[in-house]
């Protein structure tokens, strides 16, 4: 993906930014060679913030400090695409594998996993269309709304993509031991994720203001209600990958999870809409709102009917 990415972010970006949308697009398509699932079903969440959460941060720290000393945009996307090839690197090593192994076996084997698997793959694409097309939507539907939701919608992501990083790493910690202590983990998983989420969206609410006011050089001011609606769909995001990857997974249902996130994210585009006519910018963030909290209580119902089943697998 990182070629067409890239075409498509030079040509919808202007003259003097073509090169560095470019890269950013090549960056941000470096993301999916990440070994976080292996970490996960190796039981080792500690490599994967040390191999990839540190090393992004460290990156984009040194990226920011380098432009506030005078450098150019440039410098960020660089930034990111060497942290995606430290990563690799670290990552291969520790698994032991080398970087390309090309078999016409290994190609069968992708063909199998997309036939048992298709659903949810196509679940996660829609999902990528809903979460990465929000934007464009929005300008199509309401040019004035564009350039603030497109603020709003840049920290809401920046503030998922770093919180994310915590629920990726409890994930082997709840699944990597037998079904009943698994059970039980997802039991108390459920409470750190409610409390973590409580808190992240405590946090997003603190510091949208000012986040705002640096993207927008005090062009737009956010609403009290903004920064609720923000923070609710920051905490509720985190809360719905957390509860697909420590119960949903977890307790076999991974269709139903697929099912489930299509179907939100069908009504997240209607809902999305439908807000951002009603009520401009208020509105996109409350539509955004509802299609997450659908999402959350049919990943939380379903979770809470499986626990309370019996298992008769032994």
């Amino acid at each position: 993906l990182a070629v067409p990415l890239a075409v498509t972010g030079a040509a919808l970006s202007p003259p003097g930014a073509r090169i560095v949308a470019a890269l950013c697009a090549v960056a941000a398509a470096g993301a999916g060679l990440t070994a976080g699932w292996y970490y996960v079903g190796i039981g080792a969440p500690g490599r994967l913030v040390l191999n990839e959460a540190v090393v992004r941060v460290l990156a984009t720290i040194g990226a920011c400090g380098a432009m506030l000393l005078g450098a150019g945009l440039i410098v960020y996307p660089l930034a990111l695409l060497g942290a995606v090839a430290v990563s690799l690197l670290l990552n291969m090593r520790g698994a032991g594998t080398a970087l390309y192994r090309h078999r016409w076996w290994y190609w069968a084997g992708v063909v199998d996993d997309w036939r048992r698997h298709r659903s949810t793959v196509v679940a996660r694409v829609v999902q990528g269309v809903y979460s990465s097309g929000s934007t464009a939507l929005v300008a199509a539907v309401s040019p004035v709304a564009a350039t603030p939701f497109a603020v709003l919608d840049r920290v809401t992501k920046s503030a998922v993509n770093g919180a994310v990083s915590f629920p990726q790493a409890l994930t082997s910690w709840v699944a990597g031991h037998n079904r009943q202590h698994a059970i039980r983990r997802v039991k108390a998983g459920l409470v750190i994720d409610s409390a973590f989420c409580l808190a992240l969206a405590l946090v997003v609410w603190s510091v949208l203001p000012i986040a705002v006011t640096y993207l927008l050089a005090g062009a737009y001011t956010v609403t009290g209600s903004v920064r609720v609606l923000v923070a609710a769909v920051v905490g509720l995001t985190i809360f719905n990958r957390a509860i697909r990857m420590h119960a949903l997974l977890v307790l076999g249902l991974e269709k139903y999870s697929a099912h489930l996130t299509l179907a939100t994210s069908c009504i997240g585009c209607v809902t999305l809409t439908m807000g951002l006519v009603w009520g401009g910018v208020v509105g996109s963030q409350a539509g955004l709102l509802v299609a997450e909290a659908v999402l959350a209580a049919g990943g939380l119902g379903r979770v809470l009917i499986s626990l309370r089943q019996p298992d008769y697998r032994g």
